[in-house]
Order: structure tokens, then sequence, then C-alpha cells
């Protein structure tokens, strides 16, 4: 499990649409009003996870159509989401709760929306389960060391996006048209690549 978790962290921690929309809510909403969407988003990747286990992404990549449907809406959403900030740059205001209702979707759909992801995980993870014991608590023990790992590195983006917005205050316009053409670039990439 220890191996797991070293293999694990160091990848979570890599820049990635998860963390770049992770870091856009920090500086966007703040760490406390992101953590709707950081959550979602952690649910996101265990269903991911759980799912590249028990055996869709096997049929993903079976069936190329399927996996490029899922990269090619994933990226016109992670796009739009891109657009979206661009155009509200500077003028971010406390969200009601419906708002963050509305932020809780859109990080489990960029979570999910990841081809990356069913990609990774669908490699990473048959050397360490029980081929004998699918179903046993090994599985869902990595399952919540990936969930521990990834809440980590997306609340250091979060509160990293946080403290940049506060220390860059007079730049944070360039910092939010930054993390937009980011996000818009990575959409494209999705449906492009």
């Amino acid at each position: 499990m220890l191996l797991f978790f070293l293999t694990i962290f160091p990848i979570s921690l890599m820049p990635g649409i998860n963390m770049t929309y992770a870091l856009n809510l920090g500086i966007a909403r703040g760490y406390l009003r992101a953590l709707p969407a950081l959550l979602a988003q952690v649910l996101g990747v265990a269903a991911v996870a759980l799912a590249c286990i028990f055996g869709v992404a096997g049929i993903l990549l079976a069936h190329p159509a399927a996996l490029s449907a899922i990269k090619i809406l994933g990226g016109a959403y992670i796009f739009y989401l891109g657009v979206a900030t661009f155009l509200a740059r500077g003028n971010f205001k406390p969200q009601k709760q419906k708002r963050s209702e509305n932020i809780f979707f859109q990080g489990l759909v960029v979570a999910v929306s990841n081809p990356k992801a069913w990609i990774f995980f669908t490699a990473l993870f048959p050397p360490f389960l029980d081929a004998d014991n699918l179903f046993g608590a090994r599985t869902f023990a990595l399952v919540a060391i990936l969930c521990a790992s990834e809440s980590i590195c997306l609340s250091i983006y979060a509160l990293g996006g946080a403290v940049l917005k506060n220390l860059l205050k007079t730049h944070l316009k360039y910092l939010e048209i930054f993390c937009s053409v980011l996000m818009c670039a990575i959409g494209l990439w999705m449906i492009l690549g």
C-alpha cells in the first residue's frame, strides 16, 4: 500500500485538468467556496478508478468511438468552462448555495470526462490489485488511498489559487486570463488530440 501511495501521490500532484480547475476555483472563489467542486472531483476520480478496475475501460478501449466521444464531450465542456471563466474574470463574488451545487456538478464532470485518467488508471491499478479477490478490501483500500492523495493535491492547488489571488491582487486579471486560456487549451487538446 505504501508503494501505491508513493506512486500515486506525485502523479496526483502533477498539473492536469483537475488541478487546473482546482487552482482556478481557488483564485475565483477561495478555498472554502471551492470545496464542493473538490469533493465532486474526488468522487469522480473514485468512480473512474472503480470503473477502470472493474473493466469499463476495457470496453472503452475495445470501442474507440466511445472513448473518442467521451474525450470530445469532455474537452468541449472544459473549453466551455475556460471561456466562462475568462468572461467572468474580475467579477468573482460570493456564491449562493445554488452555485455551489453547480460547481459540484462541474467538478464531477471535469473529473469523469478526463480521458487520460481512464487510460492511466487502466494501466496503473493491475499490478497493485489482488486478481483472486477483485472485490476485496485491497481494491477499496487502493481507491481510498487514491482519494486521499487526490484530496490533498486538489487542496494544495485550490489553496495555492486562493493565496495567489491575495498576493497578486494587482495582477489577478492576468492570472485569471492565464487559467482561462490554459483550460481552453486543455479542452482543445482533448477534442483535437
